[in-house]
């Protein structure tokens, strides 16, 4: 198993090849799960963290090619599209509201809130 980010280069260099893209996932799972029980003052936990980027760069590098071209993984892969658009709509800014308004704001939300009763003290 790669322990730092040299070592993880070095064995995808050696064994990219001739591995499936599953194995590399299950070795890049394994580097996770070992990182996740360390704690992070842990000498080797920047060492993993280095080869889970470096695993990582690979499997994301690998499944843009493998889309491009399904034969090297076994399988057709699915169409990957990037979506720019906002995930909100705009939005227009509001105008502030002056303190009575927002007493009286406030004073509304609570009446229709049946777990809150109204006070009877005035501002």
């Amino acid at each position: 198993m790669a322990t730092n980010g040299e070592s993880a280069a070095r064995w995808l260099k050696d064994n990219a090849d001739q591995l499936p893209l599953e194995r590399i996932e299950q070795v890049r799972n394994n580097v996770q799960a070992k990182l996740d029980g360390l704690d992070d003052q842990a000498p080797s936990a920047a060492g993993l963290l280095e080869a889970l980027e470096v695993l990582d760069h690979f499997l994301l590098n690998h499944s843009t090619v493998s889309t491009a071209n399904p034969g090297r993984s076994g399988g057709t892969a699915p169409a990957v599209t990037f979506d720019p658009s906002p995930l909100t709509p705009a939005i227009e800014p509001i105008a502030p509201l002056d303190p009575s308004e927002k007493r009286e704001r406030f004073r509304q939300l609570l009446a229709q809130n049946p777990h809150c009763k109204p006070s009877s003290q005035s501002e």
